[in-house]
C-alpha cells in the first residue's frame, strides 16, 4: 500500500478515503473486478461512495499506473492491480470463474517480431476461454 500511496503523492494527487479504500480492495482481490464489484467491496470495508466517484477514481488510478484495465468480456471492463506479476487469465464460459495463470512464455515471440519486423512490443494481453474444472466434470480431459 505504501508504494501506491507514494505514487499518488508524487503525481500530485491527494490521499482520499476512496483512494485508500481502492488500494486495499485491489490488494485483497484475487481476480479482476468490475466497477460494481469494486463499489461493493468498498462498501464492505466501510467506504461509501457513488458509482461516479468509483469511475473517476478508477480512471485516476489507471492513468497513474496503479490499476490496469483487463478486457475479459466485450461488454464489461474489469480492473486489477498494476503491481501484480505479469499473468494471463483462464475464464470459464459457463460459470464465469476467472483465474490468473503465470509463467508467460511470449517473450520469445516478442523478440522474433522485433527481429523480423522491427515491431517492439510494449505490452500484450492473452486470455484463455473454456470450462473450469467444476464445469468440465464428465466432459473428459484433453490429452
Amino acid at each position: 500500500m505504501e508504494g501506491a500511496l507514494k505514487k499518488i503523492r508524487s503525481s500530485g494527487g491527494r490521499i482520499t478515503k476512496a483512494r485508500r479504500g481502492l488500494i486495499r480492495v485491489f490488494e485483497e482481490a484475487d481476480k479482476p473486478l468490475s466497477v460494481k464489484e469494486i463499489r461493493r467491496s468498498l462498501g464492505e470495508i466501510g467506504v461509501k461512495t457513488s458509482m461516479t466517484t468509483v469511475y473517476r477514481e478508477i480512471n485516476f488510478m489507471v492513468k497513474n499506473g496503479l490499476v490496469k484495465e483487463v478486457n475479459l468480456y466485450p461488454e464489461e471492463k474489469m480492473y486489477e492491480s498494476a503491481y501484480l506479476v505479469h499473468h494471463h487469465h483462464l475464464v470459464c464460459e459457463k460459470c464465469g470463474r476467472v483465474e490468473g495463470v503465470g509463467g508467460c512464455r511470449l517473450a520469445e515471440i516478442e523478440q522474433e517480431m522485433y527481429r523480423k519486423r522491427g515491431f517492439r512490443v510494449t505490452r500484450h494481453s492473452l486470455e484463455f476461454y473454456g470450462l473450469c474444472v467444476e464445469c468440465n466434470q464428465g466432459v473428459g480431459l484433453m490429452t
